[in-house]
Parts: structure tokens; sequence; C-alpha cells
């Protein structure tokens, strides 16, 4: 193996403990926030493969608080508009699973990943959980209607076809 090689895989075996240490030390009392079992699963595996990924959640106030604490912060402070969210998420960080993992029926994208049905995109109808107005309000945006505005724009089809040298879209 070259000494680049090396150095990078113990860099990334270096963070992938350091990331499972941030998790384990916030489930032994350093942060009195508790994580689902779905989610210490996710952070088990995905530590390793995506160090990353684990380290912006960790970094987030998702992972750093539960719906419960923040509703009963006062309105202006707790940065979600629902009044009240589901039993299962109240008293959980909101991890992984407690967004990748919500209205599977409506998921094109989901599929069985580890013996969990996961959806790869959190939909704003997702965030609406926690997020009642903003996801309303993003719903009521352009960019919430962006690919149905480009499907109904006759310009649009003019471009593509003037452009990309297509005919008719599939």
């Amino acid at each position: 193996m070259k000494p680049i090689s090396i150095l990078f895989v113990a860099v990334l075996g270096l963070v992938a403990v350091f990331s499972v240490a941030q998790v384990q030390g916030a489930e032994n009392g350093a942060s009195t926030v508790s994580l689902s079992k779905e989610t210490k699963a996710c952070i088990d595996c995905h530590s390793s493969l995506n160090p990353g990924l684990v380290q912006d959640w960790l970094a987030s106030r998702h992972a750093k608080t539960t719906p419960d604490a923040a509703l009963k912060k006062p309105e202006a402070e707790r940065r979600m508009s629902a009044q009240a969210v589901p039993e299962a998420l109240r008293t959980v960080a909101v991890g992984c699973y407690e967004c990748h993992s919500l209205n599977p029926g409506v998921h094109k994208d989901n599929f069985v990943h580890a013996d969990y049905k996961i959806n790869i995109v959190v939909s704003p109808n997702d965030c609406k959980t926690c997020h009642t107005t903003e996801a309303d309000q993003y719903g009521e945006g352009k960019k919430a209607n962006a690919l149905s505005n480009l499907d109904e724009n006759p310009i649009f089809h003019a471009l593509v076809n003037t452009v990309g040298g297509r005919r008719g879209r599939s």
C-alpha cells in the first residue's frame, strides 16, 4: 500500500472512531438526548461508510434535542411549528431513522435497507411532521412546483429542443 493510501485509511478510521465515540458519549450521559435503536443502527454502520454525513448530523440541532424538549421552549425559540408530533418521535433525537422512515407508502424511493424500510429522499411532506408551517410555506413557492412549472412551459420546451436537439420529453 502506498503511504498516501495508508494515511487516508488511518484518517478515515480516526474519523469513524471519533464519530462512534461522540454518539457513545451522548449515550453515556454526556448529553441528555436519547437515540432510537434504529438511528443507533444507522450511526453504527454509517460512521465508517459515510463519516461526513454522521458528523454533519451530530453537529445539527436535530441531534441535540427532542421534539418534546423543543415543544417546551417558548414559541420563538422552538424551531418547530407543529404543536404535537407522533409519540414514537417525541422523546428521541431527530435522527436518521426518524426522518428517512416517514410516510413509506407515498415514497417511490422506499426500499428495505438493513432490515428497515428507508426513503432515500426526505420530502417536504416528511418534514411537515414537525415543521407544519414551514412545509406549507415551501409548498406555496416556485421551487416546490419547479418540475410542473417546467412541464407546462412551452418556452422551456422550445429551449430544450433548440439547445439540446431533443424532440419531445421522455
